[in-house]
């Protein structure tokens, strides 16, 4: 366990977010764990932010304010990683906020080869509200990774940063840096190495630590991507390839297969709601590479129970010309449950 006298970086990027980096920098100093310093990473901002993060560091000897030029969040926190000072670090969103005992609890479940983790609250801003949901695995303690790492996946804990601690030396050590190439999925490939590099078991912080913002707007697929197929795929192939290594029993790659092919399907929406008025004949073009890909990976085949029904389905229905439908019946189940 990490002794209470040991320091904890805290890395935060920091973009063009004036109007809500205060109240980032606050619930940080309010910790419970003292023994933090945080690390203000701005990366050439053109609005006021560089000056709240100076302000703030003039006020409190526990917050470095560093201005850099524009390189990215991938870049800048791997900057974060060279310069931190802890024995341990974690990564907090400027626009997001944490609980105040976010780093004590995160601390106490830090040991040898374990990667702790929180649940998280997301805060959904609409026009004139913020609508929250909290997300909790709905265990705690430890637990193995051959009995979880699917369904820690597909929960939603795996694929970002901010509610982990990770130990410094060991990613130094082990050469473990966000990937700068890629803009979306670079979380999941960061923790996928990091679990790679000789960790054994998770740790789950059954409370909703950390705090989420998104827009009404924001999704993954909020911007038009050429390569959100070939990302996609570059991501579950680091998914799988773990699941390998970790020997992942037949229940829990049926998980990973069921959300490839989810995630291949939305790499068609991603094309299709921005490009509405395209022909059938350039739709079409994209629904071939995503099938090929689906029959290439024999996907459905390691689908188990209903799910591989309702994989055969979608796929009957997307290679027969019915991807609208598909599409359609998805976005009437999402109002219905209010996603």
């Amino acid at each position: 366990m990490v002794s209470n006298n040991d320091l904890v970086t805290i890395a935060v990027p920091v973009y063009n977010v004036s109007e809500y980096l205060p109240r980032c920098i606050q619930s940080l100093l309010e910790q419970t764990y003292q023994k933090i310093e945080i690390l203000l990473l701005d990366d050439g901002s053109t609005d006021e932010s560089f000056e709240i993060c100076r302000q703030y560091a003039q006020k409190d000897n526990r917050i470095h304010a560093i201005h850099k030029e524009n390189e990215g969040v991938s870049a800048t926190r791997n900057y974060g990683i060279n310069k931190a000072s802890g024995k341990y670090i974690c990564f907090v969103d400027s626009d997001d906020y944490v609980e105040k005992d976010y780093i004590a609890a995160l601390v106490e479940g830090t040991d040898e080869r374990k990667m702790p983790f929180c649940g998280y609250v997301v805060d959904v801003c609409k026009t004139e509200n913020i609508v929250s949901g909290k997300r909790l695995y709905g265990k705690s303690g430890v637990i193995d990774i051959k009995e979880s790492l699917a369904s820690i996946f597909h929960n939603g804990f795996l694929s970002v940063i901010w509610n982990k601690i990770y130990d410094v030396d060991f990613l130094r050590d082990n050469q473990i840096l966000f990937d700068t190439d890629i803009s979306l999925g670079e979380d999941l490939i960061f923790n996928i190495k990091y679990l790679q590099a000789g960790i054994d078991q998770f740790v789950c912080i059954d409370k909703a630590l950390y705090h989420y913002q998104r827009s009404g707007i924001q999704s993954l697929d909020n911007k038009y991507r050429e390569d959100f197929l070939e990302i996609q795929e570059r991501i579950f192939d680091s998914l799988i390839h773990a699941a390998g290594e970790f020997n992942l029993p037949s229940e829990q790659r049926s998980i990973i297969y069921s959300d490839f092919m989810a995630a291949l399907i939305v790499s068609i929406d991603n094309y299709y709601t921005f490009h509405r008025g395209c022909s059938a004949q350039d739709l079409n073009k994209r629904i071939e590479r995503v099938c090929r890909s689906i029959s290439g990976q024999e996907i459905i085949s390691k689908v188990q129970g209903t799910g591989r029904w309702i994989c055969k389905g979608r796929f009957w229905l997307i290679k027969h010309g019915l991807y609208k439908l598909d599409f359609g019946i998805r976005n009437i189940l999402k109002k219905m449950l209010g996603l």
